[in-house]
């Protein structure tokens, strides 16, 4: 099976991505040259998802490399680890999010950053 949606805590984590992966969620930090490595290995990368932690190291640098590359940003406002029914209804908003409806992923609490 082919797992189209990471979690990036750590640099170890990027062994997980590969070409078919469109959506990564960075968990507790985020940089320029961790997010270029997460490019680099999937060109297919529609959204990142950022939690609250995260957000707090987005800089000018990686609003740059996003806007270049058209991916989309979204912060999640939640704390802790989602429960199973949280997690079948993000995977439905990334599945929107690559028809450009971002309207169910707001229901859910996040909000669309770029």
């Amino acid at each position: 099976m082919v797992k189209k949606h990471i979690v990036i805590s750590t640099s170890k984590d990027l062994e997980k991505i590969n070409e078919r992966t469109k959506f990564v969620h960075f968990r507790k930090y985020i940089s320029s040259k961790l997010l270029e490595e997460v490019i680099r290995r999937s060109k297919r990368i529609v959204c990142i998802s950022l939690s609250t932690s995260s957000l707090k190291k987005w800089n000018k640098k990686l609003e740059e490399i996003v806007k270049n590359r058209g991916i989309k940003v979204v912060v999640l406002k939640r704390y802790g680890r989602p429960n199973y029914l949280e997690k079948m209804m993000l995977a439905k908003a990334y599945r929107n999010l690559e028809n450009d409806d971002d309207s169910y992923l707001r229901i859910m609490g996040g909000i669309n950053f770029r």
